[in-house]
């Protein structure tokens, strides 16, 4: 979203750039957790990845529908956008329950939430519900009024 502001003396114009949307919406439990790059680069997760873990390791990484090696099953949201170093690892904390947005969801690869599952015969969006026991998805809307009612 951006909006501008006339100044009246001068005829120049401020623009702001704003975002009201929100991920976690209502009554939201957090856990922490570590995610591991073993890889060459630097790695970016956003904020609204949905995640799962690698059983053998217990390491988060973004749900993937057609793993497993655990990753198949959701268990949050990843709450910050972070970036984990080459060859490290980063601390975060993730959503278990709570109301989240749908539409702030990001899920990896070619998944949405209409993908079945391998193996579960389940949309991804019937796995968040049953695997995370306790994430309600909801359509969020942008504050879009003046008084942000």
């Amino acid at each position: 979203m951006s909006t501008f502001i006339t100044q009246d003396q001068t005829g120049a114009y401020l623009y702001i750039d704003y975002d009201l949307s929100k991920l976690f919406l209502w009554d939201n439990r957090y856990e922490n957790g570590t995610i591991n790059n073993s890889g060459y680069s630097d790695v970016t997760y956003n904020p609204g990845t949905v995640l799962g873990r690698v059983a053998s390791t217990g390491y988060l990484v973004p749900f993937d529908s057609t793993a497993s090696d655990g990753s198949q099953y959701v268990i949050g949201v990843l709450n910050d956008g972070i970036i984990v170093p080459a060859g490290g690892k980063s601390y975060v904390a993730y959503c278990v329950s709570g109301d989240v947005a749908v539409d702030q969801l990001i899920l990896n690869g070619s998944d949405t939430l209409d993908t079945v599952v391998t193996g579960r015969d389940r949309t991804v969006k019937d796995v968040i519900a049953a695997d995370s026991v306790g994430l309600h998805l909801v359509f969020g809307q942008n504050l879009t009024f003046a008084d942000n009612s």
